[in-house]
């Protein structure tokens, strides 16, 4: 009786476990592997060498020698003196004057007005504090149109006949001037001219002597 071929079963199974067992780990690994991120080395902990630093240049300042500026220091006068230009030697007084009293270290000014109304309104209001050029007898109205506000000083200084040349203040200042500064009051009181003076330069070089007497405060 014919009885068919038997193949061993056991090992047959053995082989399949084992190449279904390889296959699993091969998945395994394979997807193992496609999961983990890929290395990226870290630059930062690495120690990097040390740059040379170039210094920045600083400018050197040049020092320019600058000339300082000192402030313009004006001195306030102690007299102004009011004028007005007229054909009777005022002018030419009035600068031998200012010039006197320059040399006795008083700090004069002058001021020259267009006409008499101007210079004695000037005076009223004391815009200055006194005129060599009050005329007599072509400036006595303004006594009156000022009537209080303005006082001459003693005698005309110059009478020549015609007309008469004298110190005019303003009033609120004759007392001052005399208690304050006499020497300056006996100068005005002290100086006569006998002729017209046209020229202050020379009238002064021709006169020093006459000049020191007026000026003589003993």
């Amino acid at each position: 009786m014919y009885e068919p071929r038997r193949f061993p079963i056991l090992p047959f199974v053995i082989v399949s476990i084992l190449v279904l067992a390889g296959i699993g780990v091969f998945f395994l690994v394979t997807q193992n592997r496609a999961q983990e991120p890929e290395f990226e080395p870290d630059i930062t902990s690495i120690p990097q060498p040390t740059p040379t630093q170039t210094p920045a240049l600083v400018a050197t300042p040049q020092l320019i020698n600058t000339p300082t500026v000192l402030p313009t220091v004006t001195v306030a006068p102690d007299l102004r003196f009011g004028v007005v230009e007229r054909e009777d030697g005022c002018i030419a007084i009035n600068e031998l004057v200012m010039r006197t009293l320059g040399d006795l270290n008083v700090q004069t000014a002058s001021v020259l007005f267009d006409d008499a109304d101007a210079l004695y309104a000037a005076l009223a209001e004391q815009a200055i504090d006194l005129t060599l050029c009050f005329q007599d007898p072509a400036d006595r109205p303004f006594l009156t149109e000022h009537v209080g506000f303005l006082k001459t000083i003693d005698a005309p200084y110059f009478d020549d006949g015609e007309l008469r040349l004298q110190v005019m203040v303003n009033a609120a200042n004759v007392v001052p001037l005399r208690e304050e500064q006499p020497c300056l009051m006996r100068f005005l009181q002290a100086m006569t001219f006998d002729e017209r003076v046209d020229s202050a330069e020379s009238w002064l070089t021709e006169n020093q002597a006459t000049i020191n007497e007026w000026t003589d405060c003993r």
